[in-house]
């Protein structure tokens, strides 16, 4: 996670000292605890998934004419 502007409210991130930004740090330890639960799920819950099908479904369905 980095400073890419203006986010949230309160004091902007600079003026918070960075990485004492509370939107940022909120938001963060929500995006991380996500992952880590889904993480978890597709782990116990697989699921099949050929890239290359899905691959040749986009190309089919995309202009690839230059």
């Amino acid at each position: 996670s980095y400073f890419v502007g203006k986010a949230g409210p309160g004091p902007a991130y600079i003026e918070a000292k960075g990485d004492r930004h509370f939107f940022t740090n909120r938001t963060l330890y929500l995006m991380v605890h996500n992952m880590v639960h889904l993480a978890k799920v597709l782990k116990e819950n697989p699921y099949p998934t050929n890239v290359n099908e899905l691959k040749k479904k986009a190309e089919k369905i995309s202009d690839t004419e230059d």
